[in-house]
């Protein structure tokens, strides 16, 4: 069996062992290998045109997460002569060939004939009754871009290395019946990644409403009497106060701690700003220090309830601590547990789009800059009766709870193309009787 080592843009790692009926051959031999060309700014802009002409920025666009369907430049014939330039075949796959993007390892395959910029090599396959172009696309998964550039300041991938590169050739109908199957995780992975987006997009639409109008049905939105605030346009029954006269605000601590860290379980977990997440609070690589240093820094002590604040980086953004939960805060913004407020219902308001950017405004001090603890205090919460605010706090849980259902779906199906990419290129896993539904 021939082996190499290879991984792909989602972190799989393989080691391609084939059965020894299939050849291994090199690229070269199978496909043309071209870079892209020069795209001079006075070409560029264009939205339509005879053929779409790619950027490495293009494969960033949700459209274009297989196959290349969308562009944000397109040319025309008499564009293609001025370059001097000949098309890129349809189905040949593409990918970064210099700079930092190559470590980005996104493959992808053309839907149409195209032009690509000279960041991006082209492979084409010469004759598809020996290489599916399909196939290739998904063997490339498995090969890891870094592998293939030089070590130099500026990384970048050359023709001569892509041509060397040894790829298992099985049978044509082997392949195909391979491709069959991934690409329908494929499409269970798109659908599955259409249907989160767009319930991130109701959340937003949803909270909009929330935090505009209240807890009315849209359709009785314009019955609410509404009045301007610093933190954009809210109900007029709503009352006015200062986050200082509702709570405790602090600042965790600021300073060293590494000489109080312990092994994981050993002590009080330590959050800081990169716990504080759009989607909450994260535990994942958690330090921790010693209960000690815990128990004299009182100040910095988190419990169920508190809300952390972001100070620097993703500014303004916060995070309620768990039930349960006892922790120690390090350079955050720490907004005390009130009777008098719902930590949820003022967590989601203050990750708020217009109180986010008023914040992020008030910031001073250093390059990074963080919003002082005094203007924290000074902010003015505008609050529903304490009924509302729970009322609020139930519905975004609800569609919380329905992102993370649906962020579930979508990270076990790349679990399993992951796993069946690996299987099946390898052939460790043969298709020839294989059925599988998704």
């Amino acid at each position: 069996m021939n082996t190499s080592r290879a991984k792909d843009e989602s972190g799989v790692r393989s080691i391609a062992a084939v059965p020894d009926e299939w050849p291994t051959t090199p690229l070269g031999a199978l496909a043309k290998i071209r870079s892209g060309y020069g795209f001079p700014p006075r070409y560029q802009g264009r939205k339509t045109g005879d053929l779409p002409f790619y950027k490495v920025s293009d494969m960033n666009s949700a459209e274009n997460q297989i196959a290349m369907t969308v562009a944000n430049n397109y040319i025309d014939a008499s564009t293609i002569q001025d370059l001097k330039a000949t098309p890129f075949p349809k189905d040949s796959v593409i990918f970064p060939k210099i700079g930092a993007t190559i470590h980005t390892n996104k493959k992808r395959i053309l839907s149409t004939d195209a032009l690509i910029d000279n960041n991006v090599m082209s492979v084409s396959v010469a004759d598809q009754t020996l290489l599916k172009p399909r196939f290739l696309l998904l063997y490339l998964h498995t090969v890891d871009l870094s592998s293939l550039s030089n070590q130099g300041t500026v990384p970048s991938i050359t023709s001569t290395r892509v041509k060397e590169l040894r790829i298992p050739v099985p049978p044509i109908v082997e392949q195909e019946r391979i491709c069959n199957v991934l690409v329908m995780i494929q499409q269970a992975i798109g659908r599955s990644l259409a249907a989160l987006n767009a319930t991130k997009e109701l959340k937003k639409s949803l909270m909009k409403h929330l935090f505009r109008y209240g807890p009315v049905p849209p359709a009785e939105s314009d019955k609410v009497s509404l009045k301007e605030t610093e933190m954009g346009t809210l109900p007029s029954d709503w009352r006015t106060e200062t986050l200082g006269e509702l709570t405790d605000v602090v600042v965790g601590h600021v300073g060293p701690v590494s000489k109080h860290y312990v092994d994981t379980g050993e002590g009080i977990p330590l959050l800081s700003t990169k716990n504080i997440t759009q989607n909450g609070l994260s535990t994942e690589n958690l330090r921790h220090v010693d209960s000690d240093f815990h128990r004299v820094n009182k100040k910095s002590q988190l419990f169920p309830g508190d809300i952390m604040v972001a100070r620097h980086g993703n500014s303004g953004l916060s995070a309620v601590i768990p039930d349960e939960m006892e922790a120690h805060a390090l350079n955050v913004v720490i907004i005390r547990r009130s009777e008098r407020i719902n930590s949820n219902f003022l967590s989601n308001m203050l990750n708020g789009q217009e109180s986010l950017q008023h914040m992020r405004s008030q910031k001073s001090g250093s390059v990074q800059g963080v919003v002082n603890t005094s203007i924290w205090k000074r902010m003015r919460i505008c609050l529903p009766a304490l009924d509302q605010q729970l009322m609020i706090d139930k519905m975004i849980r609800t569609i919380d709870r329905s992102i993370v259902a649906e962020s579930d779906m979508y990270e076990s199906e790349n679990v399993l193309f992951d796993a069946m990419l690996r299987d099946l290129m390898t052939g460790k896993l043969r298709v020839n009787n294989l059925e599988v539904q998704v």
